[in-house]
């Protein structure tokens, strides 16, 4: 945008090699800093990236293009929020889902859903929040940075169903395993 909401520059192109994606791929934006803005995006073919752009440089400078998951395998569903950090930046979770599930060699303990978090210097480090046995879809993430827990919920089965939560803390992010505390069901049928 430029002064106001309404008014906005000309597109400008993202040409990085890894930003070439199809149609079906998904994208999330998030705010973070101070200044900064960062875009999380699928490409079906290899693996889903992270870019981030400071808000005092050119429209078409933008960071090296981080991989949060790397390989042809995510899903088109991606969530992203921020948390604040001890010297008052913040930074940028992740919920990434996989397609493990669809594949023909896919087991029921292979990773479905993941937990990304970036530290300071771009590095992504995941944790499994979901496996293919758990059913989970549509991960959404959110952080308590007061209580320094970050929790994924989903839903499970994937078609429609219970709304699952699971918690962790932020310092060490394992989740147990299982499908997780029920958050929202429905009685209906």
């Amino acid at each position: 945008s430029l002064a106001s909401p309404t008014s906005w520059s000309v597109p400008v192109a993202f040409t990085a090699q890894e930003a070439a994606v199809d149609a079906t791929d998904v994208a999330s934006i998030v705010a973070f800093g101070p200044g900064r803005i960062g875009v999380a995006w699928t490409n079906q073919r290899s693996g889903v990236f992270f870019a981030s752009h400071d808000d005092t440089t050119p429209d078409d400078q933008w960071s090296t293009v981080e991989s949060i998951l790397p390989g042809p395998q995510p899903d088109k569903l991606l969530n992203l929020t921020t948390y604040p950090l001890a010297d008052g930046t913040t930074e940028v979770a992740a919920a990434v889902s996989t397609t493990n599930d669809q594949s023909a060699a896919g087991r029921a303990l292979d990773a479905l859903t993941l937990v990304a978090t970036r530290d300071a210097s771009g590095d992504w480090r995941t944790a499994v929040s979901g496996l293919v046995r758990d059913r989970h879809t549509r991960p959404i993430i959110l952080v308590d940075a007061t209580n320094r827990t970050i929790a994924v919920a989903a839903t499970s089965p994937g078609g429609g169903g219970v709304i699952y939560y699971k918690r962790a803390s932020l310092d060490q992010i394992e989740f147990d395993t299982g499908i997780g505390t029920p958050l929202i069901a429905s009685t209906a049928q």
